[in-house]
């Protein structure tokens, strides 16, 4: 506790001055209770109890369904809401949520207020911010800018807190239209066009003088449910795309710029129309300009999927043709191989993850195979939240109604982890398998099932005493 009141020196890193921590959970402190005041007060217009209701709203975070919604109004209003209530009512509730997000402890630990952990704790407080004044509440942050300024970063160009704040701010302005360019560039990148139905819809596609043409709509997200924007989209060549924005009702504004016809003056009536948002690259953060660019790379792989994998080809062949092909005169070609490895590793794992498809697991497991039988070390491992993903929608069926049918594509999954040494995927994987563990130890399996159990088993690298003798009696079982 005395890393929030002054006085503990953990994480200090050289001579810097710790002073910042106080003044900036007192920052803090002023900007929780000003949202409590608030949401006492409004909350109570909605809630038969505002903070059991507070409480209970992780349940809607876990699962943003419209019926999980339904219930939850069910549960704790006072009375039936209207849908522009229901949108207040979230609202309360998504300021609350990030008005305890921005105490993550973390952000005090370390030497400065600008490292990533107390800024990321100042983008909570932002938003909480941010939706007091969407809710009316203008000044409610006044003091908690006040104590924030006293916040000094060790590193001059920073200033202190109440700089970062504004910094962060000024990000925010057009946070939902650059998360819906984002979108829109996923989608688009390396040539795709947006379907005419789905998350990103396609209206209008046109090609002049070098620059291609959309118009469509695209979710944006918002507190109850994404609402829509319509967009322009404009890129010449390679550069990064000029969007604009404007809200649902612009679509039959932006087909009518859309028929000028000529490039020049449809940017130009773009640029004039109002209540209209213009998105460039220029307008991310850094952290999107970080996620566009890995979005670009990922786009890259996809279209050069087919030279990829024939390229590790072509070295999985020459290496299980080398002499010694462990000595270390080799390693710069077993190296240049496993670049390519990973590569089409994180092809397949992408294909897999976005359709579930057996067959694409099974590819994974095939590669993955080929991969370790070549001694290659890939260094490939999923990002934690697609692992958990994959695992988890993977150990679903499995673990719902087990047999050897839906097992299949778990064992491929297991197999595929293990050979590229993908250690985050293993690690949900054996969180499910212990589920699916645990339910057998209790339930008599088929014969074939038991066999596919006992597979899985042995590939988890789990251990449960004498479960592998009672697999064995089930799989023998005719």
């Amino acid at each position: 506790m005395r890393r929030w009141k002054g006085g503990c020196d953990c994480g200090r890193e050289d001579s810097f001055n710790l002073n910042w921590r106080l003044p900036f959970r007192a920052a803090l402190n002023s900007l929780r209770d000003a949202a409590a005041d608030i949401y006492s007060a409004e909350g109570a217009k909605f809630f038969r109890a505002p903070w059991e209701t507070r409480n209970d709203y992780v349940s809607l975070m876990l699962d943003r369904s419209g019926g999980t919604r339904d219930a939850f109004f069910e549960k704790h209003s006072r009375r039936p809401l209207e849908k522009a209530e229901k949108t207040r009512a979230l609202e309360l509730l998504e300021m609350q949520r990030h008005a305890m997000f921005m105490f993550t402890s973390c952000g005090w630990f370390f030497s400065d207020i600008s490292r990533i952990e107390a800024v990321q704790n100042l983008r909570y407080a932002a938003r909480a911010a941010e939706t007091m004044r969407e809710l009316g509440f203008e000044n409610a942050d006044r003091g908690f800018m006040s104590l924030l300024e006293m916040a000094h970063s060790n590193y001059p160009e920073a200033g202190d807190g109440l700089k970062l704040y504004h910094k962060i701010l000024s990000e925010n302005a057009m946070a939902r239209q650059k998360a819906a360019a984002l979108l829109i560039a996923e989608t688009t990148l390396c040539g795709d066009e947006p379907p005419t139905e789905g998350s990103v819809r396609s209206e209008e596609r046109m090609n002049r003088d070098g620059v291609l043409y959309l118009r469509g709509k695209v979710p944006a997200p918002g507190p109850e449910e994404p609402s829509h924007f319509s967009f322009c989209y404009l890129r010449r060549d390679e550069e990064f795309p000029l969007m604009f924005f404007s809200g649902s009702g612009g679509s039959a504004r932006f087909g009518e710029i859309f028929a000028l016809g000529e490039p020049a003056a449809i940017l130009a009536a773009l640029e004039k129309e109002p209540g209209t948002a213009r998105v460039t690259f220029d307008d991310f953060s850094w952290e999107e300009r970080t996620l566009y660019a890995w979005m670009l790379a990922d786009a890259a792989k996809r279209s050069h999927s087919a030279a990829i994998f024939k390229i590790l080809d072509d070295y999985l062949y020459l290496l299980a043709r080398l002499p010694g092909r462990a000595l270390a005169s080799w390693a710069p070609l077993r190296g240049q191989a496993a670049i390519y490895a990973r590569q089409a590793a994180e092809i397949v794992f992408a294909r897999s993850l976005r359709s579930g498809s057996p067959g694409e697991i099974e590819k994974l497991a095939v590669l993955a195979a080929r991969i370790k039988a070549a001694g290659l070390e890939a260094g490939f491992d999923p990002y934690p939240e697609a692992a958990s993903t994959l695992a988890l929608n993977t150990a679903a069926a499995a673990i719902s109604s087990p047999s050897a049918q839906t097992l299949a594509p778990l064992v491929n999954l297991l197999k595929a982890a293990r050979a590229l040494g993908a250690h985050d995927l293993m690690f949900h994987l054996q969180n499910c398998l212990a589920d699916l563990f645990a339910s057998a130890e209790k339930n008599a399996l088929p014969p074939d099932t038991a066999a596919s159990v006992k597979e899985l088993y042995s590939l988890s690298g789990l251990i449960i005493e004498r479960f592998n003798s009672r697999l064995e009696e089930m799989a023998a079982k005719k």
